[in-house]
């Protein structure tokens, strides 16, 4: 698939103490095919995350671009939050520069009203689960792995609001 780089603060590396160390960001993946940068977690162990890639690029070959576009927008929705919602287009054209201005903003439209769907689901019903499968349900055209990190993001951009 390519290569996956490991990273570690300097400090801890140096000197061992434990509250120095870096923890959540799990290795960053580049793919040899075009160069992707796919950060991961550390949640998962690393031949998890590639084949969540992996099965991402199958599901992008088949789907539709609206489809694509609306599903990279919800993920960059879930990483920045609400009040990081004027950059999406331009995230979003970063992403897909060969898209035209009119399919990038109805994908900001359509993610931001998902993104606000994610957000009530979330502060009405604590089970991940149960509001990962309704997203599902609700935009079955979209990348069906994205919800668990869509719910996982609406909670945490929840719990900042608080």
């Amino acid at each position: 698939m390519g290569w996956a780089f490991f990273y570690q603060s300097r400090e801890y590396v140096e000197t061992g103490r434990d509250e120095l160390m870096l923890t959540g960001p799990g290795p960053v993946l580049v793919d040899r095919r075009d160069g992707s940068i796919i950060p991961t977690g550390s949640a998962d162990p690393i031949e998890i995350s590639i084949e969540r890639y992996e099965d991402r690029r199958a599901w992008q070959r088949k789907a539709r671009e609206q489809d694509r576009l609306t599903s990279d927008a919800v993920e960059i929705l879930a990483d920045i939050g609400s009040e990081g919602s004027k950059p999406i287009g331009e995230r979003l054209r970063a992403r897909h520069p060969l898209a035209s201005r009119k399919r990038i903003d109805e994908a900001a439209r359509d993610a931001t009203v998902i993104w606000e769907r994610a957000r009530e689901l979330t502060h009405g019903n604590h089970d991940s689960q149960v509001v990962a499968a309704t997203l599902e349900s609700d935009y079955p055209k979209l990348h069906r792995p994205i919800w668990p990190w869509v719910v996982y993001r609406a909670e945490y951009w929840w719990k900042w609001e608080i």
